[in-house]
Formats: structure tokens, sequence, C-alpha cells
């Protein structure tokens, strides 16, 4: 279930959540792709990103288009700006979120 705000935003809490797994690399691109060791996410998936990127962490995001075995895009995140988000900076883990209240 989710609530729509005047303003147009749509929020909804998450209760659950799956194993979170850990980046080895996020690269500085427009989406930015996520590499993992081991690669779980289909295209669609809602994931929870914890970071090294300040800005990032606790960002709630979408699986972009056509994940491979190990690296997704992660859309709507421009990490392109490397003033804000510094190379190599951003390395973290990636839970994917299982179920909404």
């Amino acid at each position: 279930m989710a609530v729509q705000l005047p303003n147009g935003a749509l929020v909804a809490i998450a209760a659950g959540y799956g194993t979170a797994v850990d980046m080895t690399a996020l690269s500085n691109a427009n989406p930015a792709v996520a590499t993992t060791d081991t690669q779980a996410f289909s295209a669609g998936d809602i994931l929870e990103v914890t970071s090294g990127w300040s800005r990032l962490t606790n960002k709630v995001v979408r699986v972009g288009a056509s994940p491979t075995t190990t690296s997704c895009k992660l859309d709507g995140i421009d990490s392109t700006l490397t003033s804000i988000y510094p190379a190599s900076g951003g390395v973290g883990s990636l839970r994917p979120v299982t179920s909404f209240t």
C-alpha cells in the first residue's frame, strides 16, 4: 500500500528486507552502475542503498533494465559529479525490499 501526497509524491514503507549484498564498485555514471560479486537482482527490483557517498546512503532505488550477473543500473541516480561523488568512494551494500506496508 502507498499514500499519494498533494505534491505528487508517493510514499511507501518497507516491511521486509532480503539479505544485503556487498558492492565491490559503484560507477560515476548516469545512471550509476553497482557491481557485486554475486548478483541476485532483476530489473524493477527495489533496493535500499548503503554507500560511502553520504548523499546516496539510505536511498531507495529501482534496478534498471538489463542487469547482468554481477552489475545493475540504479535508476534515477546520477553520480557523474565527482565533487559530490568521489571516484571509488561509493562502495557499500544493496538490500532488496521484499514487502511494503
